[in-house]
């Protein structure tokens, strides 16, 4: 998907190794280039728990700093339908929870 979006910059573009490749301009020897770097997946975060008071408890699949979450929008999706408009609230370091 993101090939597509960078053909429209650059006909020079391909995917190696699972990484979309993009050059502009001519690289020429011994003459500076620049490296643009950037992810472009999601973070992944998996329900642990429902409490009774409508909490939902949830870790992290992967890496993610924690700190990074509070006021965070998610969106849960379920077996029959999606739970948007949601986000998350930090209760403690090791602990937090989704709230809409």
């Amino acid at each position: 998907m993101l090939l597509k979006y960078l053909k429209n910059y650059t006909d020079n573009c391909y995917i190696k190794n699972g990484n979309v490749i993009g050059n502009f301009g001519n690289r020429k020897n011994g003459t500076p280039h620049i490296l643009i770097d950037a992810h472009i997946d999601q973070v992944g975060l998996i329900v642990t728990n429902i409490y009774e008071s409508g909490f939902i408890g949830f870790s992290n699949v992967g890496g993610i700093d924690r700190r990074l979450l509070p006021a965070q929008q998610v969106c849960i999706h379920g077996k029959k339908k999606n739970l948007q408009e949601l986000y998350v609230q930090l209760l403690r370091i090791c602990q937090a929870v989704i709230i809409k």
